[in-house]
């Protein structure tokens, strides 16, 4: 099999495995009424304590910024975030409210995506999440120039 078909399947199974892995985390946040965009609109959040641009942050969603704009009005309106002036900049980071929110769905997700890999062996999990990890670096590579 050439080159560029095996890369194509390695996308496509990514793909599939991304859009599975969402699946299993909506039956998580979906009973808790939060949509699977707010959902990854604050985790980004939560890994980013001191605020993001909404420039950033809508990057990092992969949304549009306009997208990121009607995210802040609604997540604002629930006071799930809040924003901060910096400078010449708003920073948008979790409210405590927010904060609370992900902590207490975070075991719950974790163990729901635990399930997705429970049929791969310790050596499996650490072999796949160090080639995940080399790809990751490699396109990040490219993409950077």
């Amino acid at each position: 099999m050439d080159a560029g078909r095996v890369a194509y399947e390695i996308t496509d199974r990514i793909g599939y495995a991304h859009v599975l892995l969402s699946d299993a985390v909506d039956q998580v946040l979906g009973p808790r009424g939060i949509s699977r965009s707010s959902g990854i609109a604050l985790a980004v959040l939560d890994a980013f304590p001191e605020g993001l641009s909404q420039a950033e942050w809508a990057r990092l969603q992969g949304v549009t910024r306009q997208r990121a704009h009607t995210l802040t009005k609604q997540l604002g309106g629930e006071d799930l975030i809040r924003l901060e002036p910096r400078g010449r900049e708003v920073l948008v980071a979790l409210s405590p409210v927010g904060r609370r929110l992900v902590r207490s769905l975070a075991p719950r997700t974790r163990a729901r995506l635990a399930t997705a890999t429970a049929r791969l062996s310790r050596r499996e999990k650490r072999e796949l999440h160090a080639l995940l990890g080399k790809l990751i670096g490699s396109l990040e590579e490219d993409l950077a120039g």
